[in-house]
């Protein structure tokens, strides 16, 4: 029983609806092949819940991870395969960068230093051997 009471009260109200957009809100209605047309001075909204899917999935991959500096393209763009989408954050690479050549001055300056060290023991041998034949 009560499930017939409720299904007589929504069927009203749902009726009622019906009524009250076409006859109640002061606006034309047309109803063409299936369709249903209302005039711009009628204002009507609909509120549902729904779930978006897209029609096309695209994988995306980088050479590198990293974290993204600036975003190229725009949300619908037409993209083509190997177009750069993103600039990464470089920082880590600059500061590699540095490290290596902070490092490779280091190692010039002390191969410098034993390069200086070896011409004057050579040079040291030269005069030892040089007083050496002369004794």
């Amino acid at each position: 029983m009560k499930k017939i009471i409720a299904g007589i009260t929504g069927s009203v109200v749902v009726a009622a609806a019906i009524l009250f957009l076409l006859l109640g809100r002061g606006g034309d209605v047309e109803i063409d092949e299936g369709q249903l047309t209302l005039s711009a001075a009628t204002k009507t909204s609909v509120e549902a819940d729904a779930v978006v899917l897209p029609l096309l999935n695209a994988e995306l991959s980088s050479q590198r991870d990293g974290i993204v500096a600036e975003i190229l393209a725009a949300e619908n763009d037409q993209m083509q395969k190997g177009q750069v989408i993103v600039w990464l954050v470089r920082d880590n690479e600059i500061a590699t960068v540095k490290r290596a050549e902070t490092q490779l001055a280091v190692a010039k300056a002390s191969m410098a230093k034993l390069m200086a060290v070896h011409e004057m023991a050579r040079t040291d041998d030269a005069e030892n051997r040089a007083v050496q034949l002369a004794s």
